[in-house]
């Protein structure tokens, strides 16, 4: 299964992993080096 920690642990790279509607199966949402975030995201 992937997960936000594994992406995170293998490429370094933040992101948000969802289920695709129409394929239900795992997608991984990149999230680039200039977002901000903001508490609670």
């Amino acid at each position: 299964m992937i997960t936000e920690d594994a992406v995170q642990e293998i490429f370094a790279m933040d992101c948000r992993v969802v289920v695709d509607e129409v394929s239900r199966t795992p997608l991984v949402l990149p999230i680039g080096r200039h977002h901000v975030r903001t508490a609670g995201v």
